[in-house]
Protein backbone atom coordinates (compact mmCIF):
# COMPACT_ATOMS: atom_id res chain seq x y z
CA UNK A 1 0.00 0.00 0.00
CA UNK A 2 1.17 3.85 -0.62
CA UNK A 3 2.45 5.55 1.92
CA UNK A 4 0.28 9.14 2.12
CA UNK A 5 1.93 11.71 0.63
CA UNK A 6 2.15 13.98 3.62
CA UNK A 7 2.52 14.20 7.40
CA UNK A 8 -0.10 16.25 8.90
CA UNK A 9 -2.42 16.11 11.81
CA UNK A 10 -5.73 17.46 12.55
CA UNK A 11 -8.23 18.05 10.35
CA UNK A 12 -6.06 19.25 7.56
CA UNK A 13 -4.14 15.64 7.57
CA UNK A 14 -7.57 13.79 7.08
CA UNK A 15 -8.30 15.71 4.42
CA UNK A 16 -4.92 15.65 2.75
CA UNK A 17 -5.08 11.74 3.24
CA UNK A 18 -8.31 11.89 1.81
CA UNK A 19 -7.42 13.42 -1.43
CA UNK A 20 -4.07 11.28 -1.56
CA UNK A 21 -6.62 8.06 -1.52
CA UNK A 22 -9.30 9.26 -3.97
CA UNK A 23 -5.57 10.38 -6.44
CA UNK A 24 -4.87 6.77 -6.01
CA UNK A 25 -8.20 5.29 -6.68
CA UNK A 26 -9.01 7.47 -9.75
CA UNK A 27 -5.28 6.20 -11.23
CA UNK A 28 -6.44 2.57 -10.25
CA UNK A 29 -10.27 3.33 -12.37
CA UNK A 30 -7.98 5.19 -15.23
CA UNK A 31 -5.67 1.81 -15.88
CA UNK A 32 -7.98 -0.98 -15.53
CA UNK A 33 -10.39 0.82 -17.40
CA UNK A 34 -8.05 1.32 -20.71
CA UNK A 35 -6.74 -2.07 -20.84
CA UNK A 36 -7.52 -3.72 -23.72
CA UNK A 37 -9.83 -6.98 -23.25
CA UNK A 38 -10.09 -9.70 -25.76
CA UNK A 39 -13.95 -10.30 -25.08
CA UNK A 40 -14.74 -6.86 -26.42
CA UNK A 41 -13.91 -7.68 -29.97
CA UNK A 42 -16.85 -9.49 -32.43
CA UNK A 43 -16.00 -11.05 -35.70
CA UNK A 44 -18.29 -9.51 -38.08
CA UNK A 45 -18.30 -11.97 -40.84
CA UNK A 46 -15.07 -13.41 -42.92
CA UNK A 47 -15.49 -12.92 -46.86
CA UNK A 48 -13.47 -13.95 -49.59
CA UNK A 49 -11.85 -11.09 -51.71
CA UNK A 50 -13.61 -9.52 -54.48
CA UNK A 51 -14.43 -7.28 -56.86
CA UNK A 52 -14.59 -3.88 -54.92
CA UNK A 53 -18.23 -3.11 -54.26
CA UNK A 54 -17.08 0.62 -53.93
CA UNK A 55 -15.71 1.18 -57.87
CA UNK A 56 -18.76 -0.52 -59.53
CA UNK A 57 -20.37 1.51 -61.55
CA UNK A 58 -17.72 4.23 -61.59
CA UNK A 59 -16.73 5.74 -65.03
CA UNK A 60 -12.94 6.78 -65.30
CA UNK A 61 -12.22 10.64 -65.79
CA UNK A 62 -11.86 12.12 -69.06
CA UNK A 63 -8.38 14.16 -69.66
CA UNK A 64 -8.96 17.06 -71.92
CA UNK A 65 -5.65 18.58 -72.46
CA UNK A 66 -4.95 22.05 -71.76
CA UNK A 67 -4.34 24.83 -75.01
CA UNK A 68 -0.74 26.40 -75.08
CA UNK A 69 2.26 26.13 -76.83
CA UNK A 70 3.72 23.31 -78.54
CA UNK A 71 5.97 21.37 -76.38
CA UNK A 72 9.29 20.03 -77.51
CA UNK A 73 11.17 17.35 -75.89
CA UNK A 74 14.29 20.18 -75.04
CA UNK A 75 12.68 21.57 -71.90
CA UNK A 76 15.29 24.28 -71.82
CA UNK A 77 13.84 25.37 -75.75
CA UNK A 78 10.20 24.96 -74.39
CA UNK A 79 10.95 27.41 -71.41
CA UNK A 80 12.64 29.72 -73.70
CA UNK A 81 9.60 29.78 -76.01
CA UNK A 82 7.39 30.08 -73.06
CA UNK A 83 8.63 33.20 -71.30
CA UNK A 84 9.12 34.85 -75.32
CA UNK A 85 5.32 34.25 -75.53
CA UNK A 86 4.13 35.87 -72.73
Amino acid sequence: MAQPKHNNTGSKALEITMRDVLDALEESASYFGYQPGLDDMEILSIEAPGPDPYQQGVTPATVHPLPGPERSADIVDYLIRRESVA
